[in-house]
């Protein structure tokens, strides 16, 4: 026998004891396949003889659908929340390469790549603000323009490797003499400049003077040579109580003419600007 088929077919939910049933009802119509047992029965193709009735208790398909759901909600919120940690952290790793990346950048603008030091373009940067701030405030500013002696003949007898060997040493030499305050910076070849803001010329000169000894006592060594070398040091201030605010080129013009005075005078010496 078979299913009866479409409406044929009962389905319904019905409560009881407080329990929800399901129930399927469906006729059992006869079918040839029957005949050869239920013919000397009196079956005829296509009666309805007897009938299939089921009932269950649907509770636990409701609450095995619901945990399911449950389960599938918190699986997909945990998938979700990993999902965008990881993003998260590759936004925030990326953001801080981003981060060094242009710091980096900053720094290799600004910075002499030889010596480490502050590089001309930020030099100049830094001068205008710190003339302009000494202008607002009253305050002296002061410029030491030095230059080792006898460079040249440092690259000639043991080579341009050596030569840069001295660089990076009187440059480190140099940092040691500067304040917190004070801003050094390659400017050129062997040539230096050190800004020195809220200073006068009298306290200008003495650290030049310091910084003259420090680099004379300094030694650079190199593979199988020590060397020693000089520089000679111009000194100037900008003073807003007594002169005007001088162009920018014109006051490191000011120290660099004081510097060539030293190199005239036989070098290894300060010479302040007249």
């Amino acid at each position: 026998m078979s299913f009866a088929k479409g409406g044929n077919e009962s389905i319904s939910t019905e409560e009881k004891d407080g329990v929800t049933y399901y129930r399927y009802m469906a006729p059992l119509f006869v079918e040839q396949p029957c005949l050869a047992c239920h013919a000397d029965q009196g079956y005829r193709l296509g009666e309805v003889r007897g009938g299939i009735s089921v009932r269950f208790n649907i509770e636990q398909a409701r609450q095995a659908l619901f945990l399911n759901k449950l389960l599938l909600g918190l699986l997909f919120t945990l998938t979700l929340a990993s999902f965008l940690g990881i993003v998260y952290r590759l936004v925030i790793t990326l953001q801080k390469r981003l981060d060094i990346a242009e710091e980096h950048i900053k720094k290799m603008a600004t910075t002499d790549e030889l010596t480490q030091l502050n590089n001309r373009r930020f030099l100049l940067t830094r001068l205008r603000e710190e003339v302009d701030r000494a202008t607002r405030y009253r305050r002296s500013l002061s410029c030491i323009f030095f230059d080792l002696d006898h460079f040249k003949q440092v690259n000639d007898t043991y080579g341009h490797e050596a030569g840069d060997t001295v660089l990076k040493t009187i440059s480190a030499t140099a940092q040691e003499q500067c304040r917190q305050t004070d801003i050094l910076a390659r400017y050129g070849g062997e040539e230096f400049i050190m800004l020195l803001p809220e200073t006068d010329l009298e306290q200008a000169k003495a650290i030049a003077e310091r910084l003259r000894q420090a680099i004379e006592s300094q030694t650079s060594i190199t593979h199988e040579h020590q060397i020693l070398v000089t520089a000679s040091l111009g000194v100037t201030c900008y003073s807003p109580e007594t002169t005007t605010q001088p162009a920018l080129a014109a006051f490191i013009h000011q120290a660099d003419n004081a510097m060539f005075g030293a190199k005239k005078a036989g070098r290894n010496r300060v010479v302040v600007a007249t």
